[in-house]
């Protein structure tokens, strides 16, 4: 890690809570009789005659060009092995220690608020949200070792106290994910839907595509020419339900992204990680995960 050295206390993670096909109709020409047969004729030669040159055109420069496949499939053998990277990938982080820079936009409303961060799987977390002055209290530190979560205010002098549950997390990060999920989404491992068809193609933009499917559920997961996890989408049916992407990549043998964002449409809420000092992999004290109420505070349980 470069830079000063973070001490880690705690605080909330503020990230939240077809082609249309084109119709050209053809407008029939409706001529007024006339009584003089030659110009009739006159007219119907030069309707056939227009007719021809269209159809010519038609046959020559106007029919669009094939256009490539979206994705083709990819070999067995390849699909194998992105299915290999994905699962090592989720096993090569089991923890961190962070300074970051989060960005919130939900239902129009931006903020950005700087944090540090202690993540380790399967379910803890620890944060803090720093005053924006860069001195005095935290606004706002949360802490949880997967079974309490607990949530002090300084400013207000007030600490928070529940069950671990998911309810009570999206109550102060406003992110509907289960507590595993957050900290492997923050870890680089992707939760993956249960599945009964797998497949790999690549797509358009060069990129490879893993796609596992559960009736209606649809999860995609992308990757760079060397096989390096980009992104995940989930789907319930064509609704794109949430997608995490990673940037910003280490230059080590095992690279880890520097920078995540995190969309849901459904919510119309975005948000994005950049961290500018990082420590992967760490021994965190298990102390840290838990608060204790300091003299004075109010302590109050958080309702269910």
């Amino acid at each position: 890690m470069t830079g000063r050295q973070i001490t880690p206390i705690s605080g909330a993670f503020p990230i939240f809570t077809p082609a249309i096909p084109v119709s050209h109709r053809i407008r029939n020409l409706v001529e007024t009789p006339s009584k003089d047969r030659s110009l009739s004729l006159k007219i119907i030669a030069k309707f056939f005659l227009l007719l021809i040159v269209a159809l010519a055109l038609t046959l020559t420069g106007c029919v669009p060009a094939t256009l490539a496949p979206s994705r083709a499939p990819l070999s067995a053998g390849q699909e194998d092995r992105l299915w290999e990277r994905v699962r090592d990938n989720g096993q090569q982080y089991q923890s961190l220690r962070g300074l970051a820079k989060v960005q919130v936009s939900r239902q129009g409303k931006n903020a950005g608020v700087n944090q540090v961060l202690v993540v380790e799987k399967p379910d803890r977390f620890r944060a803090e949200t720093l005053n924006p002055f860069g001195f005095g209290s935290p606004l706002l530190l949360m802490a949880t070792d997967g079974r309490e979560l607990a949530v002090m205010v300084p400013g207000e002098g007030q600490m928070f106290r529940g069950e671990a549950t998911s309810l009570n997390l999206q109550r102060f990060t406003q992110v509907p994910l289960y507590l595993e999920d957050l900290v492997q989404f923050i870890l680089y491992q992707v939760p993956l839907i249960p599945h009964d068809d797998r497949r790999a193609y690549r797509i358009a933009d060069g990129r490879m595509q893993l796609e596992l499917r559960d009736g209606d559920r649809r999860q995609e997961i992308y990757f760079n020419d060397g096989e390096q996890l980009l992104e995940t989408s989930y789907y319930e049916g064509e609704e794109l339900t949430l997608r995490v992407r990673y940037d910003n990549f280490t230059p080590e043998e095992k690279p880890f992204p520097h920078s995540a964002s995190l969309e849901m449409p459904g919510r119309q809420a975005r948000a994005s990680l950049v961290f500018s000092e990082l420590e992967t992999n760490v021994s965190p004290d298990a102390a840290l995960f838990l608060l204790d109420t300091p003299p004075g505070y109010e302590e109050i349980p958080i309702p269910e």
